[in-house]
């Protein structure tokens, strides 16, 4: 099994991460060319809690949706 920083390096560690991002949401149907904040969650919540654990650290922080 790999460690937490193994999963992190592998996923992050792409030299072409941006193309792979991209491609990877023309897959799976999403246009690119009008990218919402939910197109990327899949790629921005990958760390432990996921999208519940960034939205209770944003209150924490006191940081305000239009920041």
């Amino acid at each position: 099994m790999p460690t937490l920083e193994q999963s992190v390096s592998d996923h992050y560690g792409l030299g072409n991460l941006v193309e792979v991002m991209l491609a990877n949401l023309r897959n799976g149907g999403v246009d690119v060319e009008q990218l919402t904040r939910e197109d990327l969650v899949p790629f921005e919540e990958f760390h432990g809690g996921g999208r519940g654990a960034t939205r209770q650290l944003a209150e924490i922080a006191n940081i305000d949706p239009n920041d």
